[in-house]
């Protein structure tokens, strides 16, 4: 069961999902006091309180300039497809990524 624990934050830190990381870590922790190390699990408490509250995960969109020069309308298509726009090709001089790093 633990080894479960580890995989997925593992996994989590693979991805850079600090909101699964943030979950793992608490599990394992508790794991650890359910097994009767209570001061593991209280160092790893106190280094996840120290780690502060995860930041939510946002995807990035990528608004391309229409033939118009305007990219409202790419912007406005990519927030309808749930926030989220990708493409296969290198996007077009004068582009730039919009959102969260």
């Amino acid at each position: 069961m633990k080894s479960d624990i580890l995989k997925r934050l593992i996994q989590a830190h693979a991805d850079g999902d600090e909101q699964a990381f943030h979950k793992a870590a608490l599990q394992l922790a508790s794991s650890e006091s359910a097994a009767g190390h209570v001061r593991i699990a209280d160092d790893l408490r106190q280094i996840i309180a120290k780690m502060g509250p995860p930041t939510p995960r946002s995807r990035p969109v990528v608004a391309l300039r229409n033939r118009a020069g305007s990219s409202r309308t790419s912007l406005r298509a990519a927030i309808a497809m749930n926030g989220c726009a990708t493409s296969s090709f290198p996007a077009p001089p004068g582009t730039r990524m919009v959102g969260s790093p």
